[in-house]
């Protein structure tokens, strides 16, 4: 039997199955599709292996820079009443100690997006800091923006604020170091995706605390990022969002006036195909490997 049929996870989020243990998290990437926090698809045949690739090579990356959470990805390094399901989980899990995360939802914005383009319009900022004059929607920004969202309970999305906020929530010192990570993790990853073809338009990170260090506590996936297929060139050239097609289907005009249905098959492959393409052209490295 599978995993989720015999033991189920403490809770779970749009990426992961999170089974908790004393001192560490056992994250378990699904299969299911969640666009805005809507569940599309049950089944997107390995999602989880592609997302869970992808991730541990940004832990993997990120260790020479910063403390992480991250323990191991290994299946011999799995607990004993996991274990029976090593092939289930090899290259769809990892594991991360336990730490104190801020309720705070780092996004880091790189590009003038629908999120801010009325804030823009109307006072010439972007999550509350001056912005150059001249953008429209999807230009780059001279400058990439760090703006926080204080979560509460059961929120993942969580209230905007801004830098002062977070200063007078928690110690100064966090608060910029909460924001230098966050400003020097999105300039790696979104230098290294545009290399290769993606753009990470903004990205969303956690930080934690152990023994008064701040850790990062998750990295970026196609969940949680909002990823166009190459940098607009054009002011006035719409962007081709990495899962295009799933938008599209959404937005058609048979889905308008029912709930959304599972994923044609077709459009379920696609969308496999694609995940699997981004986790290998960022990897550089064969999911099958």
């Amino acid at each position: 039997m599978a995993l989720r049929d015999t033991i189920l996870p403490s809770y779970s989020t749009d990426t992961y199955d999170v089974y908790e243990l004393d001192q560490q998290l056992l994250l378990v990437a699904h299969d299911r599709l969640y666009i805005n926090e809507q569940k599309i698809s049950d089944q997107i045949e390995n999602k989880g292996r592609a997302v869970m690739h992808l991730a541990v090579y940004w832990y993997e990356l990120f260790e020479a820079i910063i403390d992480t959470n991250f323990v191991s990805a290994d299946v011999a390094d799995l607990p004993k009443a996991f274990e029976p399901y090593a092939d289930e989980l090899h290259n769809r899990f990892m594991l991360t100690a336990k730490v104190d995360e801020y309720p705070i939802r780092a996004q880091v914005l790189g590009y003038l997006t629908d999120q801010v383009i009325d804030e823009y319009q109307s006072t010439s900022t972007v999550g509350g800091v001056d912005t150059e004059p001249g953008l429209v929607l999807n230009s780059k920004l001279e400058q990439v923006i760090f703006i926080p969202y204080l979560l509460t309970e059961g929120s993942s999305t969580g209230e905007q604020i801004d830098l002062f906020k977070t200063i007078e929530l928690f110690e100064a010192r966090d608060a910029m170091v909460l924001c230098s990570n966050a400003l020097e993790l999105y300039e790696i990853i979104h230098s290294l995706a545009l290399s290769l073809g993606v753009v990470f338009v903004d990205i969303n990170l956690r930080f934690g605390s152990v023994d008064n260090r701040v850790v990062l506590a998750s990295v970026p996936t196609a969940d949680n990022s909002l990823l166009w297929q190459s940098e607009v060139l054009q002011a006035d050239q719409k962007p081709t969002l990495y899962l295009q097609e799933v938008y599209d289907w959404l937005a058609s005009d048979n889905n308008q006036t029912t709930q959304k249905q599972l994923l044609p098959a077709a459009l379920s492959d696609l969308t496999s195909k694609r995940l699997i393409e981004l986790s290998e052209t960022i990897t550089r490295e064969s999911l099958a490997d």
